[in-house]
């Protein structure tokens, strides 16, 4: 099967798609960004092995 590559953009898209089950391999975020959305993106990322 192929693989396909995607590339998603926006707090919103990123947080949806790992409450949808989505494996996300690789996440940039800009660096000293700590507001609440952020927070909420990494907590979910290290639920699913995104980041350590």
């Amino acid at each position: 099967m192929e693989e396909e590559n995607l590339t998603m953009e926006g707090r919103n898209a990123v947080l949806e798609a790992f409450r949808s089950g989505k494996t996300i391999d690789k996440l940039f975020l800009q660096e000293g960004c700590k507001d609440g959305p952020i927070q909420t993106i990494l907590r979910e990322a290290k639920k699913q092995d995104t980041i350590e």
